[in-house]
């Protein structure tokens, strides 16, 4: 039945952005009722409709909503491979509006808010590094000495 269920989303995201929420709503109930297997096939499908040629059917929002849900699968089963796919869908979604996603983080209930400040940090971090080797870097031992000490002399 969930194999059933599975290909009719499939299909009908190949079709329109109605098609791609209805599959994005599926993995999300799918989730919550914790089949996993269901949900990660489902959501496995709709990231091969954001990084094929259909890319314009998901919207900004369906792209960060589908991201979510890779970080809550994540959790469950393949973390790695499902937080480098949850990353994949959020820049997909930055690269189309960063605007409507400041709108979109604003609307998440609390339970994803963690997900998507986590997914934008480590997109962040993907695409602007951090050279660890800089003298100006935000850590270096002088400062994290000076830190220490001044912690010590303040208890």
């Amino acid at each position: 039945m969930a194999a059933l269920l599975t290909l009719v989303a499939a299909t009908s995201c190949n079709n329109s952005s109605q098609g791609v929420e209805e599959s994005i709503n599926d993995a999300a109930i799918a989730i919550t009722d914790g089949d996993w297997n269901h949900a990660q096939a489902t959501c496995n499908h709709l990231l091969k409709t954001i990084t094929g040629p259909d890319s314009t059917i998901v919207t900004e929002q369906q792209a960060a909503r589908l991201g979510i849900l890779f970080m809550k699968l994540s959790e469950q089963q393949r973390e790695y491979d499902n937080v480098a796919d949850a990353i994949e869908c959020l820049r997909h979604a930055y690269r189309m509006s960063t605007d409507s996603l400041s709108a979109f983080s604003a609307s998440l209930p609390p339970e994803d808010e963690r997900h998507f400040v986590l997914l934008r940090r480590i997109g962040i971090s993907i695409d602007h590094p951090v050279d660890l080797y800089d003298k100006d870097s935000l850590y270096d031992g002088d400062s994290a000495a000076a830190y220490n000490q001044t912690a010590q002399s303040n208890s």
